[in-house]
């Protein structure tokens, strides 16, 4: 990923690059999110390919502020699964909204955020 503080915009009358605006676009979050070290990964020419990657790679999951109880029930079955295989188990975390800032807290899953919270 690269973080920015600036929106990527584009002129689509002007820009004559439009896939490469794209995939930068894809590609930016802004700063405030850098602490996810977020990876990405595409496949130019395809769309919902499953790459495949080393499952030591992968040492957790963070379900966002607005991710729905059905979204993690099916997760949770996926790293159940995956451990049944003889995988590395994975830690899982929950995002959760500022209730007085703009801004996000990632806490253990299934904890409850911190008394006194207020998202800095």
């Amino acid at each position: 990923m690269h973080y920015s503080d600036t929106l990527v915009t584009a002129d689509w009358v002007k820009d004559a690059d439009v896939e490469n605006w794209a995939v930068r676009a894809s590609l930016t979050k802004s700063t405030e999110w850098k602490y996810e070290e977020e990876r990405r990964m595409f496949e130019r020419g395809y769309a919902r390919v499953s790459m495949p990657i080393n499952p030591k790679a992968l040492v957790g999951v963070i379900y966002g502020a607005r991710c729905g109880a059905e979204t993690i029930a099916h997760v949770r079955t996926l790293i159940s699964d995956r451990t049944e295989r003889g995988h590395p188990p994975l830690y899982e975390w929950q995002a959760k909204l500022s209730p007085k800032h703009f801004g996000v807290g990632v806490f253990t899953a299934g904890n409850t955020v911190p008394r006194g919270w207020e998202g800095r």
